[in-house]
């Protein structure tokens, strides 16, 4: 187009248009057609405009593109090939070290810093569900769906040995999912799907299992832990058990791993997703993500459901359509929310507020984020591609103004920068660009 960018329409998902910056090779935009599959599209004279027709319906779509500036952030690694697709994410602080885990059962480890890689020649095994750090990133869990705790070295990139064996047929379970409590060597699992045990990641001794009191529901989940290591988060899916009897929703609740005894249980509003639950504003609050691409903000005491903002109990995350979020993730001080959906821009929230205060564009197929400090944020692709991307809001106007090539509209700013006010900013000489 005249805008200098490059449009692709070959993709998995049916609708998907998906934008690169023909100068740089940066992703600038996805948008989902609300119609299904595009058959016929065309460019403004100005470039400025993409309008598309759909198979099959009589419609027409306008997609601007002035509104969806990405200050994007170079890839910084991949994963090694034939590793398969990644399914789990993690990341130490301490050692500035992330490990992917996939859907071969194998698991890789990335310095942030040098970029080198490590992956073990371990054989191919069941899809990992979950990878967590242990004992200051010289050790790291993962869980797969037959059931099975691995132990692994990052330093190496090499298995230590697994802590069990297969206890199921079905894959692509995530009930196994296996947590590192802040003690950085407690983890809690439910291995065969009905008791809660105990791992201890350094001496690799497994506790008794223990049967929280959750109704009747069902593939019980560990989510996470809290800050204090004395409770865990559980989620547990909702049971249809006739057309006569009804449904039995979903459940959140917090247990005492120790000894199975419920702190209390609260009725999920919608299915509940397999997602590492945060707790943030001094762990007062538990952030947790439903199916349908809402966050909900849990009182850690009551398991009440809050109002952070004052307006609405559930904030909606996709803009186009909404999305399962598949990563969440808070800072250190508690006080930011990373969201990362598929397909969607991630988004920045404050968790006070409830209120999203930035939008970053990461490549399509981003699976997961994490804080490495309060203005780090890795993210991870399916296909392996790592970015780090800088979250001062300095470099957020830079990245900005530079793929922009001129100063931001109002609709831009408005995206990537909504909690200030719009002001002229890119003819600024760079030294001077600061938060307004």
């Amino acid at each position: 187009s005249a805008h200098r960018a490059l449009l692709s329409r070959v993709n998995p998902r049916p609708g998907l248009l998906r934008f690169w910056d023909s100068f740089t090779g940066v992703e600038r935009a996805a948008f989902t057609s609300t119609f299904g599959r595009v058959q016929a599209l065309a460019w403004s004279p100005d470039g400025t405009r993409l309008y598309t027709t759909p198979t099959g319906v009589a419609g027409l779509q306008a997609w601007d593109l002035t509104s969806y500036v990405s200050p994007a952030t170079p890839i910084a690694a991949s994963g090694p090939a034939g590793a398969g697709i990644a399914t789990a994410t993690a990341v130490d602080p301490t050692t500035r070290t992330l490990a992917v885990a996939t859907n071969q059962g194998q698991t890789w480890f990335l310095d942030l810093d040098s970029g080198r890689t490590r992956l073990s020649d371990r054989p191919k095994g069941a899809p990992v569900v979950s990878v967590a750090f242990a004992d200051r990133g010289r050790l790291a869990l993962t869980a797969d769906a037959g059931g099975v705790l691995t132990v692994w070295d990052p330093a190496t990139g090499s298995a230590i040995g697994d802590l069990t064996k297969p206890t199921r047929v079905e894959t692509h379970s995530d009930v196994a999912r296996a947590p590192v409590g802040p003690d950085g060597r407690t983890a809690a699992s439910f291995i065969d799907g009905y008791g809660l045990q105990l791992v201890d990641v350094v001496s690799r001794r497994i506790g008794k299992p223990v049967y929280p009191d959750l109704g009747n529901q069902s593939m019980f989940e560990v989510l996470g832990w809290s800050p204090d290591g004395r409770h865990v988060v559980i989620a547990a899916q909702g049971v249809t058990f006739s057309p006569a009897s009804g449904y039995t929703p979903g459940v959140w609740a917090l247990v005492d791993p120790h000894d199975g005894r419920v702190v209390w249980r609260t009725l999920a509003p919608e299915q509940v997703v397999a997602a590492d639950a945060v707790f943030a504003e001094d762990a007062r609050t538990i952030v947790l993500p439903g199916e349908s691409g809402r966050l909900y903000f849990v009182d850690a005491a009551t398991g009440a459901l809050q109002d952070p903002a004052g307006t609405a109990t559930t904030r909606p995350l996709a803009v186009n359509d909404r999305q399962t979020p598949a990563s969440l993730s808070v800072t250190p001080d508690g006080s930011q929310l990373s969201v990362v959906s598929q397909a969607h821009p991630i988004e920045i929230w404050d968790v006070a507020t409830a209120r999203q205060s930035g939008t970053i564009q990461a490549p399509v197929a981003t699976i997961s984020g994490h804080f490495v400090s309060d203005h780090e944020l890795v993210t991870t692709t399916a296909t392996g591609a790592v970015a780090i991307h800088d979250l001062t809001v300095a470099q957020w106007i830079r990245l900005a103004c530079k793929a922009a090539g001129r100063e931001l509209t109002p609709i831009e700013w408005s995206q990537f920068l909504p909690m200030y006010p719009h002001e002229t900013v890119c003819s600024r000489p760079s030294e001077q660009v600061a938060a307004p």
